[in-house]
């Protein structure tokens, strides 16, 4: 398990970074119609993109330094298993 700071963390950070540039490139190049980005908190970045025939949600969790790990129950306490299952009901949405 990488160490927070490490080399691996930095690389994790910018490929978070470079992902939603480029994500935003798309909407910008007209691929892709709007993009939603949520305010980067400590576990990850988290946008959805909308194109013509769906929308797409994006999340990356990164490994929290105290826990070095999500537990099942920590996803469901953080809704987060909720709000993904919500979208996997959405058939118009593409994860």
């Amino acid at each position: 398990m990488p160490l927070p700071g490490g080399p691996t963390d930095k690389i994790g950070n910018r490929y978070e970074e470079a992902w939603t540039v480029h994500a935003m490139l798309e909407v910008m190049d007209e691929r892709a119609l709007a993009i939603r980005l949520e305010p980067p908190g400590e576990d990850g970045v988290e946008f959805w993109l909308r194109r013509s025939d769906a929308q797409e949600y994006y999340q990356v969790k990164r490994q929290r330094s105290a826990g070095a790990s999500w537990s099942l129950a920590d996803l469901r306490r953080e809704k987060v298993l909720s709000h993904f299952w919500s979208k996997l009901e959405d058939e118009s949405v593409r994860l």
